[in-house]
């Protein structure tokens, strides 16, 4: 009996550390944004911005599962986070994912850009945002900026949000309540409007 209780009680370290790492591991994935990337924000309030739309037919590119592709800055909470291509379990363990579909696109192309990332390590923060702040994708030497228009919580099943646009919009998902213990109930989704490019 107490042979099986040790047993219990190692298995349950190793659950822990296992899992502690994986967090521990995905948290470094988010960096703080310092006061010159800051700056480069400070034309942008949380006034209405009027969308703009890209005037190129650009082709996507051809990217490996897995591959960095860019970056996301939100200035908001001072944080930026590496980009990945794709949103599987493995890929989603680095940072944030760009979703690869038939109804979605990339930053440089006009349609919708899809990002997701896990709420209890990269997108823990996302909460505080609000309609009128700003983030940006920084992807193949252009940063695309988006205005938030809109914020709501779906169901995790629901794919209605993932769908073909015919202008520029980014969406956000993570998992929600951003507290919630275990496979969350519900999406939390950032809709936002491209607003500028700047090539660098």
């Amino acid at each position: 009996m107490k042979k099986v209780g040790i047993f219990v009680i190692l298995l349950g370290l190793g659950i822990f550390l296992y899992y502690g790492f994986n967090w521990w591991q995905q948290r470094q994935a988010i960096q703080e944004m310092d006061n010159q990337e800051l700056n480069e924000y400070l034309g942008y309030d949380d006034t209405y911005k009027k969308a703009i739309q890209l005037n190129t037919e650009e082709k996507s590119t051809s990217f490996q599962k897995g591959d960095r592709i860019g970056q996301l800055s939100v200035p908001e909470i001072e944080k930026k986070y590496p980009v990945f291509w794709g949103t599987d379990h493995e890929t989603l363990k680095s940072g944030v994912g760009m979703y690869d579909s038939q109804w979605t696109v990339q930053p440089n192309q006009t349609g919708h850009v899809f990002l997701a990332g896990h709420r209890d390590t990269v997108f823990e923060e996302m909460g505080k945002l609000n309609i009128g702040d700003v983030v940006a994708v920084e992807f193949k030497g252009s940063t695309y900026i988006y205005q938030i228009r809109k914020l709501f919580v779906t169901e995790k099943d629901d794919r209605s949000v993932i769908t073909k646009k015919d202008k520029s919009f980014l969406t956000i998902s993570t998992c929600y309540p951003f507290q919630f213990v275990g496979d969350a109930p519900y999406r939390y989704i950032i809709q936002s409007e491209l607003i500028d490019v700047k090539s660098k």
